[in-house]
């Protein structure tokens, strides 16, 4: 084998790598939706000035651990995706820092047709705060 043939093997072999991993934390929280889970936590998170405003902000956020901080995680209404190590930035021999920009994309797109079939609008933006990762902030109104 060519080394250009065994390089585009491997390159594939990462590809294919990278969208199960990919799968497997969005699908964690398609579970979440499908059961109920997020709907029931969105609702105990609405508190009187929200239901006043109609409207609440939910963050979608990625971490990777930092001695001192949090465990290396996906989440949404507290409820986490973590690695098999969280206390590493890998799962399944994929770097979690090279693929989380599509996670958050595919959850993102997946709340908000959530929550736009249960009657909401929805906006999704950038978390301007979260200098480390980019995050989103979903607003979610009624």
């Amino acid at each position: 084998m060519k080394l250009a043939e065994k390089l585009a093997a491997m390159s594939d072999e990462q590809e294919t790598k990278e969208e199960i991993v990919t799968n497997e934390i969005v699908n964690f929280f398609v579970e979440k939706f499908e059961s109920g889970e997020m709907m029931d936590a969105f609702e105990k998170r609405l508190g009187k000035q929200e239901i006043c405003l109609r409207k609440k902000s939910i963050y979608l956020e990625f971490w990777t651990y930092l001695p001192g901080c949090s465990e290396t995680y996906f989440g949404l209404l507290n409820k986490k995706w973590k690695p098999e190590n969280d206390h590493d930035y890998e799962h399944k021999g994929v770097n979690l820092n090279n693929i989380y920009k599509d996670v958050l994309c595919e959850i993102a797109e997946l709340t908000k047709e959530n929550f736009e079939e249960e009657g909401f609008e929805v906006k999704i933006r950038s978390d301007e705060k979260n200098k480390r990762f980019d995050t989103y902030v979903i607003d979610i109104s009624w």
